[in-house]
């Protein structure tokens, strides 16, 4: 992947697991879509390096647990989905840093 990529969608591909600091070197990354797929949790590191990243799409998992810690450096996120998820609760601390506070 180059640097340049501002785009990447990821949707419908079974994707269960992000390995840490997989997106390292994608600072420009503006938008990114992991909808449809099979995670389960979000951990810390898992979006580190995406300091550029403005909307993020993790609709229609399987999530059941996100870190306190899973978004911290996104400090450019605006836009967060959500939506149709297994989600009991949600880390209101790690929440309220999004820029625009817009979820779904």
């Amino acid at each position: 992947m180059q640097q340049g990529l501002t785009h990447l969608y990821l949707n419908n591909n079974s994707v269960a697991v992000i390995a840490p600091q997989a997106f390292v070197g994608l600072s420009g990354l503006s938008k990114l879509s992991l909808k449809a797929n099979m995670m389960s949790v979000l951990e810390p590191n898992q979006f580190s390096g995406l300091v550029g990243l403005r909307e993020l799409d993790l609709s229609e998992n399987r999530l059941t647990l996100i870190s306190k810690d899973a978004f911290q450096g996104l400090s450019s996120l605006e836009i967060l989905h959500l939506d149709r998820n297994r989600l009991a609760a949600l880390p209101i601390d790690s929440l309220v840093k999004i820029r625009g506070n817009y979820f779904s």
